[in-house]
């Protein structure tokens, strides 16, 4: 027998309103499991505070079979080797706890650890000089030598892993060298009635003599002044005695 048309529309409009009332039913009941799933899983991280850190939760309060949350810090080292807390979503929410490695007696933390490199620095004198720091990440940290003058000498770097200090510079005492002045010239070579006239190229000193009276007798020789060697005649060091005249 043939149902006609009209009967088999009117049957499915009468099921209409049973499926609806289902899926309706069906969606209150996920939604209330999935807040129960999460507030039963805040609940047993709450019991687990994690002191500088946190329970990562991605999937907290959303309606899936499976929560989970991992123990994170927001800085240093963890002192744990495993820490998982897990909620199946059933009715009841079923709770799975994982937590290894802790020292006994000890809660869930995050401790900042002390950098040797910092301790290593605070703790090593250079002589006039220090260093400066312009670089680190977990292996290493790298210092500038600054020279109490200015002077840039290089670089010093510091194992994180080890504590030390690794450079091709003797950097404790790199800095303890002879400072080049300007105004220390004359004192060093005394030429009468004039003044030394000094260039600086790359810490280096050059100086040419310049007679206060124009109609002098030249002094022939050059000094210079570099941090390794001080003072001395540059050129022309046979005319070391040449003065300049006064009128």
């Amino acid at each position: 027998m043939k149902l006609s048309q009209a009967v088999l529309f009117a049957s499915a409009q009468a099921a209409w309103p049973d499926k609806f009332a289902t899926q309706k039913e069906s969606g209150l009941r996920s939604s209330k499991s999935a807040s129960a799933c999460s507030s039963a899983l805040t609940e047993k991280t709450d019991e687990n505070p994690i002191e500088n850190g946190f329970w990562d939760c991605p999937s907290l309060g959303q309606d899936v079979a499976t929560i989970k949350c991992t123990a994170k810090c927001s800085s240093g080292e963890k002192n744990w080797k495993k820490a998982e807390i897990s909620a199946k979503c059933k009715t009841p929410p079923k709770i799975k706890e994982k937590i290894s490695g802790v020292p006994n007696g000890e809660s869930l933390r995050c401790a900042e650890v002390e950098n040797p490199c910092d301790a290593l620095v605070e703790s090593t004198e250079i002589t006039m000089g220090s260093l400066v720091e312009t670089f680190s990440n977990a292996k290493e940290h790298r210092y500038d030598l600054i020279c109490d003058d200015g002077e840039n000498l290089g670089t010093v770097k510091c194992s994180v892993k080890k504590g030390e200090f690794k450079s091709k510079l003797d950097f404790e005492t790199a800095c303890d060298r002879f400072i080049c002045d300007e105004a220390d010239a004359f004192e060093e070579y005394p030429i009468g009635a004039g003044e030394w006239d000094c260039k600086e190229k790359k810490g280096k000193l050059t100086c040419k003599a310049v007679c206060a009276w124009e109609e002098s007798l030249p002094v022939r020789y050059q000094i210079s002044c570099d941090s390794n060697n001080g003072w001395r005649i540059k050129k022309n060091a046979q005319f070391e005695t040449d003065m300049c005249e006064s009128h």
